[in-house]
């Protein structure tokens, strides 16, 4: 499913280490974790997106939010809703 993905980290170190460096964090998604996020956001929200950009949803619920944070996911798709 996210056939460009499936080599962590590879040709990114730079970027990578600096993310490091300032204190951010790097969520690791496995290809099962990936599969069952886009299966949820395409199900159960209607929401269609290119396989591979299912991954930030997947990474979304590794992470704990307060009730109060904003928190925005970038989607990639055709924007049609499911019918």
């Amino acid at each position: 499913a996210a056939d460009k993905i499936a080599q962590p980290y590879a040709g990114f170190e730079p970027q990578v280490n600096a993310l490091l460096h300032n204190g951010h964090a790097i969520i690791e998604v496995s290809e099962e974790e990936l599969l069952r996020a886009h299966a949820h956001i395409t199900n159960d929200l209607s929401i269609v997106s290119e396989p591979s950009a299912a991954i930030a949803f997947a990474g979304l619920e590794k992470m704990k939010f307060d009730s109060g944070d904003t928190v925005v996911v970038v989607n990639t798709g055709d924007g049609y809703r499911k019918s």
